[in-house]
């Protein structure tokens, strides 16, 4: 793992789930984000924003990085499920850089660090170095906030398992520890429903949009355990909006709701995406 420090991780999904080629690509992210339809908030702290490949969610995740054009984060929070399998709770990028065609994104391991100290010294898990990361729903996000912010922000990837709240409460504690001083941005990269024919996914989305929209902790938990809701990032769903509110988070404003039969075509099993932000 020390030495993986040193190393940029390569693009396992550049050319395939988002454009290869450097220049076609920013192109493609600016012309998002002009055709977002969404004005820049003041004051945004945290977002959510899909992770499919971009043709059929970059429509949808850019209105939330419009949202938060306007702002320079200096540290960037990024939480994520592990579509792999792993035993952890919480795993992070042995790495010290994420590469895309637009250049590489230096990783906080100094914040990473101590967030695991805390973490370790309240008797959880801690975070676990993988250094054969090749999860997605990071690294989508990305090209976004390099034509965005140039690139002048670390990055701390934060890939996901449950929790339980206690769990959460306090991973959430030692998160706002590390973010208290600094200039921030919190993302949760998520989809919603998964291959439910439109109708019942607009349904089952729309409670969660509901519950999201609201503020609410407790009715995100209801919506996702009770109700049938779903959403692959549910615990970073729920530790932004813990985390936001302890460091001042105010309003939830949403942004966009879609599904991938806008582009498919196909509405007889979907993939919902939901575009939010955070302000304080």
């Amino acid at each position: 793992m020390t030495e993986l420090k040193s190393l940029v991780r390569p693009s396992p999904i550049a050319g395939r789930w988002y454009e290869g080629d450097p220049q076609q690509l920013d192109r493609e992210i600016r012309i998002l984000l002009d055709e977002a339809g969404v004005e820049p908030l003041p004051g945004v702290i945290g977002l959510v924003a899909p992770h499919a490949g971009h043709v059929y969610s970059g429509a949808t995740a850019a209105k939330a990085y419009k949202a938060a054009s306007e702002e320079k984060p200096e540290t960037i929070v990024i939480f994520s499920p592990h579509h792999a399998f792993t035993r952890f709770q919480c795993v992070t990028s042995a790495y010290g850089a994420y590469a895309t065609p637009l250049g590489s994104i230096e990783v906080d391991h100094a914040g990473i660090g101590k967030l695991d100290d805390f973490l370790r010294e309240k008797c959880l898990q801690g975070i676990h170095y993988a250094d054969a990361d090749t999860e997605h729903a990071i690294e989508i996000q990305l090209p976004f906030l390099q034509v965005m912010y140039d690139q002048r922000f670390k990055l701390i990837p934060l890939m996901l398992r449950e929790f339980s709240m206690d769990e959460l409460d306090i991973f959430v504690e030692g998160l706002v520890e590390i973010l208290s001083t600094k200039r921030f941005l919190i993302i949760s990269s998520t989809d919603l429903s998964h291959f439910y024919p439109e109708p019942t996914a607009e349904r089952l989305d729309g409670r969660l949009i509901e519950a999201v929209g609201r503020y609410s902790i407790t009715d995100t938990i209801m919506a996702l355990s009770k109700d049938g809701s779903e959403a692959c990032g549910a615990t970073g769903l729920l530790a932004t909006l813990a985390a936001t509110r302890k460091l001042g988070g105010k309003k939830v404003t949403i942004l966009g709701h879609t599904t991938s039969a806008q582009v498919t075509g196909d509405r007889s099993s979907v993939v919902g995406y939901l575009a939010a932000a955070i302000t304080s």
